[in-house]
């Protein structure tokens, strides 16, 4: 079978991206961004994918949330069981992609992960979440093989029975991690793809910024 993508080809709205109006610091311009998308009602603003590579340097990218962002980096919470946990402790490099192309935009961020103490506000996260979603996440080997789904329903069960928010067991499944970005690449589409491509990139304790040919 031979697939073929049949779309319309849309153009994207004439919205300059210039160094002379982005902030100078990419945080900065990563909230900017952010708040424009969240404004704009777009699906999941906070989605986006990561990507990993493990030690053999093979790849693989999934969504995750953001869940915070601060001078020292970009975070989200993920199970320790995952692939993308494991990935991210045989080689800490990695990229995120924010997908906001409801405004023509994407924004890529590159850098090192450090995985983190899950501290007061992720734990209470994890348990604002609904609770069904905390057992699945609990019940859940993420990432394994699963030769039946009655087995995690039966294993979702037996923790509905005898539920009780124990941080000991969340902490067996649950973990923090913090992107350190090294570069920033934020993209806005153009008309007839002339688009706008700026990338912050770390020099020592200062940024670089440099426009990227489309």
């Amino acid at each position: 079978m031979t697939l073929i993508a049949g779309y319309k080809r849309q153009e994207y709205p004439d919205q300059p991206l210039e160094e002379a109006t982005v902030a100078a610091d990419p945080l900065d311009q990563f909230e900017h961004w952010y708040k424009d998308a969240v404004a704009a009602k777009l699906a999941s603003p906070d989605a986006m994918i990561l990507a990993t590579a493990s030690a053999a340097r093979v790849p693989s990218a999934r969504s995750v949330l953001f869940k915070k962002a601060d001078s020292l980096g970009l975070i989200f919470y993920t199970n320790e069981l995952s692939r993308k946990a494991r990935e991210l402790a045989e080689n800490p490099l990695a990229a995120l992609v924010f997908p906001w192309h409801g405004l023509g935009r994407e924004l890529r961020i590159e850098g090192r992960i450090e995985k983190l103490s899950l501290g007061d506000s992720a734990m209470q996260y994890f348990f604002e979440r609904p609770l069904e979603s905390q057992i699945v996440s609990l019940a859940s080997a993420q990432s394994q093989v699963l030769a039946r789904r009655e087995t995690l329903m039966e294993k979702m069960q037996a923790l509905r029975q005898h539920w009780q928010p124990q941080q000991a067991l969340v902490l067996a499944h649950w973990r923090a991690y913090r992107l350190q970005p090294l570069c920033y690449e934020f993209w806005q589409g153009r008309p007839h793809r002339l688009n706008d491509r700026l990338r912050y990139r770390r020099e020592g304790s200062q940024w670089v910024l440099e426009r990227l040919e489309p």
